[in-house]
């Protein structure tokens, strides 16, 4: 899911952005090689991350609520659901869990310098440390002190495997640093969640049409589907569509995207 999603975040920079809700059922909306278009129901083929290529400037103060319908292809595999919003920062950067959600307590310093490339780090050893937690979902954000204000922090990396060093904790991480650290930079760590599903999170869809709706105002520190995300300056409608049991047989259809703010 990542590797697909990292494409379509990609794919979706170039976009326009519009004060007022926009006109999301426009043919022109969501464009790519697994979407095609016919009388007003957009068709979503395969194991899919979407963006519209409109973006709204977010008004937290404002309630949003977005309606629309969606079904199965009939004749498709099971498939999960979801939809909502992207949120994305002032300065362009598409907000995720792993900028946001810091795990408590984790702060640590490099005790050791950390060169471009290097896929490991020597850390001093949290206040909180789970081993096992770290493998699972945990990023390591370099440069950040773990204090709240820090957040959002981009500088994230994907922890691979942990282990003891003599001096505290040996950090692998999935992919190389991009850049030197020296020994004493502040580190901590961020974990990985859902996106912002506020339309539907994890639907088993039919192939009968279903109406979904959601809302959405105001602003939180922490990660969740019913109020934007800290940083938040626009939105891009979302869609995600995960297959059950691994078929490439999926395939959902979406109509009467409909949004409101009060």
């Amino acid at each position: 899911m990542k590797n697909i999603l990292s494409v379509f975040l990609t794919a979706a920079a170039i976009s326009t952005s519009i004060a007022a809700a926009p006109d999301w059922n426009k043919p022109t909306e969501f464009k790519a090689a697994n979407i095609q278009h016919k009388d007003g129901v957009f068709t979503f083929s395969g194991r899919s991350v979407l963006y519209s290529r409109s973006a709204m400037i977010v008004d937290t103060a404002k309630k949003y609520t977005v309606k629309l319908k969606m079904r199965a292809v009939p004749g498709t595999d099971p498939a999960l659901a979801y939809a909502g919003f992207q949120p994305i920062s002032k300065d362009g950067h598409y907000l995720l869990t792993i900028h946001l959600r810091q795990e408590k307590n984790t702060a640590a310093k490099l005790l050791q310098d950390a060169k471009t490339g290097d896929t490991q780090i020597i850390i001093s050893t949290p206040a909180r440390w789970i081993s096992s937690m770290a493998r699972n979902c945990w990023y390591v954000a370099m440069g950040s002190d773990g204090a709240p204000a820090s957040v959002p922090h981009f500088d994230v990396i994907r922890v691979k495997d942990v282990g003891e060093d003599p001096e505290g904790l040996a950090i692998e991480l999935v992919k190389p640093l991009k850049k030197d650290y020296p020994a004493g930079t502040n580190i901590c760590f961020h974990s990985d969640g859902p996106g912002m599903n506020t339309i539907a999170n994890g639907v088993k869809l039919t192939a009968e049409w279903q109406e979904f709706t959601g809302s959405v105002q105001g602003l939180s520190d922490i990660p969740g589907r019913n109020a934007w995300w800290k940083s938040t300056h626009r939105a891009r409608l979302m869609f995600m569509l995960l297959p059950v049991a691994g078929s490439k047989n999926i395939g959902m259809e979406v109509k009467d995207i409909v949004v409101t703010e009060e």
